[in-house]
């Protein structure tokens, strides 16, 4: 395979177009001391092409090599660093060794490139991926918060405040504000996609802190975790939120939360539930309080719960529970018949209003299939 056949010219053709005519004599006589550079990278290599040879360079996996990691970072860089060029390449090259956790303490100069380099080129996604897998002290974090902020890099920016300040609630209460006040244009085309990713992220960030998790993976320092598990409950079931307005409604977040994905919410706290921290007496105080919270928030009004109210459940709902619970079991599954039964006719006999909800004809229907007839 020739250097033409990828696109390259070799001398030989720079040189034709020079004495082909139409050129200056000075141009021409310049053209036989000319050097055509070439260079195309693949991979690890940087190929040369240059006026009496062809160059391979190969950028060695210098993590292996530890003893080399200065010669990384001080010879090869500053030689890169002279070519835009050659020095993107280089911070494009260390991407996959960052992602595999082979690299992770850079000289903050670096990593101010890598993230410089990684905006200009609109490679966020990367970008947010290569930050949380840095070391922090490799960071510049007035860079990163900014540079997190101004592109939406929600995994990055809790990353910062989680390892690099060991604060748990800022981060959440800051990108709760904004998911709240985005909720508004949730019905927006271009508004949709960004609103849901950071709704899903938060309900994982909860998920992570109330088991004990890091985000967005590994695990929190042990003498930390009771009091981020303590701090993340209290601030969720938060009253109000730091500096609210006259009219904000209660339980802004919990709330929040609900009505961005109700069933994401619930699967969290299921999960949650699990932890050491809502078992006991004093676990089941909390799961009690949160259970009291999400009913006050699901009545109408604005008055405290109380058990006679009725709850502002959907129909769909309502349908969806119906089906579930007069289908009929796989063979083999342990669902007994009369315990059905039993849920559906609590749901019919407490529910009040709920009954209204359903559609008659296909309650019985339903019923009669599953052989509900004590209702």
């Amino acid at each position: 395979m020739t250097l033409e056949t990828w696109g390259y010219p070799t001398e030989a053709a720079f040189l034709r177009v020079l004495h082909g005519g139409n050129v200056s004599a000075a141009l021409a006589l310049a053209g036989d001391l000319a050097v055509y550079g070439s260079c195309h990278f693949v991979q690890n290599q940087l190929f040369l092409l240059g006026r009496k040879g062809f160059h391979t360079l190969i950028i060695r996996n210098w993590k292996e090599r530890m003893e080399h990691l200065d010669v990384l970072y001080n010879n090869v860089w500053e030689t890169y660093v002279m070519d835009p060029f050659s020095k993107a390449i280089l911070l494009e090259s260390l991407e996959a060794y960052i992602l595999n956790d082979k690299l992770r303490d850079l000289p903050v100069p670096i990593s101010q490139e890598y993230i410089t380099h990684f905006e200009k080129t609109k490679r966020f996604q990367a970008l947010e991926a290569s930050l949380t897998h840095l070391d922090i002290t490799s960071l510049d974090i007035h860079q990163v918060m900014n540079s997190s902020n101004r592109h939406g890099l929600y995994d990055a920016l809790l990353y910062v405040y989680n390892k690099g300040m060991m604060d748990f609630l800022t981060p959440f209460e800051e990108l709760m504000e904004k998911l709240m006040s985005s909720m508004d244009s949730f019905e927006s085309k271009d508004a949709a996609p960004k609103v849901v990713e950071l709704g899903n992220k938060l309900l994982v960030y909860v998920s992570c802190c109330l088991a004990g998790r890091a985000y967005p993976y590994g695990d929190i320092e042990e003498s930390f975790v009771n009091d981020v598990k303590c701090r993340v409950y209290s601030v969720l079931t938060a009253l109000h939120t730091k500096g609210a307005p006259d009219d904000e409604a209660f339980y802004p977040y919990l709330r929040t939360l609900l009505t961005f994905d109700t069933q994401g919410l619930l699967n969290v706290l299921a999960i949650a539930f699990e932890e050491k921290e809502f078992q006991g007496e004093m676990g089941s105080c909390r799961k009690q309080r949160l259970i009291d919270i999400l009913l006050k928030i699901m009545v109408k009004g604005s008055d405290p719960y109380d058990a006679s109210q009725g709850l502002d459940v959907s129909r769909d709902l309502l349908d969806r529970v119906l089906e579930v619970l007069t289908e009929r079991p796989e063979e083999g599954v342990a669902y007994a018949k009369e315990e059905r039964q039993q849920a559906l006719y609590e749901m019919i006999r407490l529910g009040n209003t709920w009954v209204s909800y359903f559609d008659k004809d296909k309650l019985v229907e339903r019923c009669e299939l599953a052989g509900f007839y004590r209702i």
